[in-house]
């Protein structure tokens, strides 16, 4: 198995494609806007209209924004103001970026919340995780029992773990570990631990003795 760094490194490359990317959605939204500026151009024309929604839907997707009618008024009518902008692909993809942030703060304080009510009244973990867009296993569900009911540690924290977990997208890497009985000695457990996972170290303590690996 590649090491977990190798699969961190990988990750950044594509992270940067990915925005590059975007950014090549948004210039080429910018050439639609454009477009309205011809001599013969309609406002009627349905193949133009239905070019722009999809490259509008493709931009609102890649921001991973609500698809709500204020997000599309908002793009379109940015695009407008900033169309003769030399940085304007710069300023719309800073714009859309501080949008998508704020949802992603809603979305842990929606987050935290859920949280909070599953630890008030012990939810039943298949019901409660997928709701954070979580998979219920073996170290979530850990993490659900033994850290957020029985010792009460604060959801934010919790919430935390889970964010972070979706990030490294590692749990197929943390299965592994449970079935190495040398993992401490493991790259890959050391990597993840340097990640900021705060409750790896208890778990695979707790699986190990638990299941006698």
């Amino acid at each position: 198995m590649l090491p977990f760094a190798y699969y961190k490194r990988q990750t950044k490359s594509m992270e940067s494609l990915y925005q590059n990317s975007i950014r090549n959605l948004l210039a080429y939204y910018f050439q639609l806007i454009e477009h309205q500026k011809n001599a013969n151009f309609s406002i009627y024309d349905e193949s133009y209209q239905i070019t722009l929604y999809r490259q509008e839907q493709k931009i609102v997707q890649a921001f991973k924004l609500p698809e709500k009618i204020k997000i599309y008024l908002f793009l379109y009518n940015r695009a407008r103001v900033l169309a003769t902008d030399k940085l304007k692909v710069d300023k719309l993809y800073y714009e859309l970026s501080l949008i998508a942030e704020e949802q992603n703060t809603q979305k842990l304080l929606s987050d935290t919340l859920n949280i909070q009510n599953a630890q008030n009244n012990e939810i039943d973990p298949f019901d409660f995780l997928p709701d954070l867009s979580v998979s219920a296993n073996s170290y979530t569900l850990y993490i659900y029992n033994e850290i957020l009911l029985k010792k009460r540690e604060p959801e934010e924290v919790i919430c935390q773990e889970f964010q972070l977990l979706k990030k490294l997208d590692c749990l197929t890497d943390i299965y592994l570990l449970c079935f190495d009985s040398n993992y401490l000695e493991n790259p890959i457990y050391h990597e993840l631990k340097a990640s900021g996972l705060q409750f790896l170290t208890d778990y695979l303590e707790w699986f190990h003795l638990e299941f006698q690996f």
